[in-house]
């Protein structure tokens, strides 16, 4: 009798088992929705999510003033109209996103990958974008007062890219370090350059003749 007590047991624990395993996938996928709402709140009550994810979420018009997004996933993220003054991406994959009419005024994003970004109306007067990634990226109509460009890379890796898109049509460039970065094919129709650093005589000379304002 013991034994077939101790079989009955074994047949109940197994097709518990199998019965957890087949749980519909809605229910993880509803888990893990809550956690990225979650990261959003901590996000933004914080100012900073360390090593979490935050893909896909939407941050329009969030104010995320000093946030730091160092080590977080953010991949799919919506900037548009975000408020990101003196925030630090530096080093982050922000390849793509959607930055436009954003204020990254005073942004450390040194290093960071953002080729292929929307940065139209973006403003980032001030910030830090040495060795930055920017080919792809839209930059019309950005202000980039003061901004640090140095070697900053305009020049997707694979040479088969074109660079057509790149755009900096009316951004404002004035008093921005360029040292290093090449601008030969990016579109500076009224690119404000007044001031900017380390641009050589041939270098304002071929901006001016392109469109740009250089004095």
């Amino acid at each position: 009798m013991g034994y077939f007590k101790k079989l009955l047991l074994a047949v109940v624990f197994i097709v518990s088992a199998g019965c957890a395993q087949s749980m519909p996938d809605t229910e993880e996928g509803a888990f893990f929705g809550a956690s990225i709402e979650k990261n959003k709140k901590t996000l933004l009550d914080t100012k900073q999510c360390i090593q979490c994810g935050l893909q896909g979420v939407d941050l329009t018009g969030a104010n995320l003033t000093r946030v730091d997004l160092t080590n977080v996933n953010i991949s799919g993220t919506n900037f548009t109209g975000a408020k990101l003054p003196h925030a630090n991406l530096s080093n982050t994959n922000l390849r793509g996103l959607d930055f436009h009419g954003a204020d990254l005024s005073g942004a450390d994003l040194t290093g960071a990958d953002l080729s292929n970004c929307n940065l139209k109306g973006a403003t980032l007067s001030g910030a830090k974008l040495l060795r930055a990634l920017l080919f792809g990226s839209d930059l019309s109509n950005t202000t980039l007062y003061h901004a640090d460009l140095q070697d900053v890379n305009l020049v997707a890796p694979d040479s088969s890219v074109t660079q057509s898109s790149f755009n900096l049509d009316g951004a404002n460039l004035s008093g921005a370090n360029l040292k290093g970065a090449d601008l030969s094919k990016a579109s500076v129709k009224g690119t404000i350059l007044k001031d900017a650093k380390d641009l050589t005589a041939e270098q304002k000379a071929d901006l001016q003749k392109r469109g740009a304002i250089v004095n």
